[in-house]
């Protein structure tokens, strides 16, 4: 008989947190595993393509609109699914509900997995405080991208399991045609150092700063151009602050992209002011093609997969930043890094096998 899993923490837009997921649970085929997804949303990243494997998806009341909806909801999915495991994907330890509700239906394996290094708000992180020290009573199995995401969800514990952020290292691998397409569709030269940025316009990525350093590499190089990749509530704040600093020509807002790698490709260097990350997937991404990452040292270390990673505090000066971005864009690799990242441990067909067994032995 197939082995049930629910998995839950997937939203509807695109973060890091999706993209992993659906990288792991593509990849997966055994019989022997069934796949469903419950969650608040309309409709989570990749519904179209988890429903065309055949997962199904289970739609729960909201929870601070209807409490008792979800409780009930969610243990009605969980015992007429006869859930074994259940995986919850966790950027807090804010809402621990789905494992407390799982123990209570009677699963046997409830995983909380630690995708985050720190939370945004002092009612999120005054919750989180409270309730990770609960998490050891309702979850049998714990999940970490990083051994800092999991000393922030489950402190010291010692019987975490480390599922890597993992990406297709062939197809994140430089592609010198898709950096000459992008950039004549930029109308960016091949001397201009082009700084790159992917992620949300959400508070934890500090696109302020980011902007407050591509500002000091404007004033030292007069072509130079910034690329920022992604969508979030805070773009058309981030939009005026350019604006403020006379940067409109030169910051590309980019959106969303299916051909992220191609993006990649254009980029020379990849700078990522983060307040916090679980362990970033687009700066392993970036990595895999060849770009120097310039990091906030708040970041897990083990971010740094082949001695591609410049850490500089939040402390430092947008100026020592600028500097360091500029000295990185030439230095600029061009070669096959997939072997070297996939030797570290971060090819996803190789650890989608890991993934795979660890359910299967849960």
């Amino acid at each position: 008989m197939a082995k049930k899993i629910l998995i839950m923490g997937i939203h509807d837009a695109m973060g890091g947190v999706e993209q992993v997921i659906y990288d792991y649970i593509s990849r997966i085929n055994n019989d022997n595993l069934e796949f469903a997804f419950a969650s608040m949303h309309d409709k989570i990243v990749y519904q179209d393509e988890y429903e065309k494997m055949g997962c199904r998806m289970y739609k729960l009341p909201n929870v601070k609109k209807n409490p008792v909806g979800y409780v009930r909801t969610l243990m009605k999915i969980i015992k007429r699914e006869k859930t074994d495991i259940l995986h919850y994907n966790m950027l807090s330890a804010a809402n621990i509900l789905p494992l407390i509700i799982a123990k209570l239906a009677g699963c046997q394996r409830i995983a909380a997995h630690s995708h985050n290094t720190g939370t945004v708000g002092l009612h999120k992180y005054i919750l989180h405080y409270i309730n990770r020290i609960l998490i050891p009573l309702f979850a049998t199995h714990f999940f970490i991208c990083s051994d800092q995401a999991g000393r922030f969800m489950f402190g010291r514990r010692n019987r975490s399991v480390l599922i890597r952020n993992a990406v297709d290292v062939k197809k994140f691998s430089y592609d010198p045609n898709a950096r000459k397409k992008i950039r004549a569709e930029l109308k960016i030269d091949g001397d201009t150092p082009l700084i790159g940025h992917v992620g949300r316009f959400a508070e934890a990525k500090n696109h302020p700063f980011l902007i407050e350093i591509f500002s000091r590499i404007a004033q030292k190089h007069k072509t130079a151009k910034m690329l920022l990749v992604g969508v979030g509530h805070m773009e058309t704040e981030i939009r005026r602050l350019a604006d403020k600093y006379g940067l409109a020509d030169r910051v590309v807002f980019y959106g969303i992209s299916p051909r992220i790698q191609d993006l990649y490709s254009a980029m020379d260097v990849f700078v990522l002011p983060s307040f916090f990350e679980g362990l970033s997937m687009v700066g392993t991404e970036a990595q895999s093609s060849g770009l120097f990452v310039i990091a906030s040292d708040t970041i897990s270390k083990q971010m740094d997969i082949v001695g591609q990673v410049k850490w500089r505090s939040l402390k430092d000066s947008p100026e020592i930043w600028a500097e360091t971005a500029l000295e990185c864009a030439a230095m600029r690799k061009t070669g096959d890094m997939s072997q070297a990242i996939g030797k570290a441990g971060y090819d996803i067909d190789i650890e989608v096998k890991r993934l795979e067994q660890l359910y299967v032995d849960m």
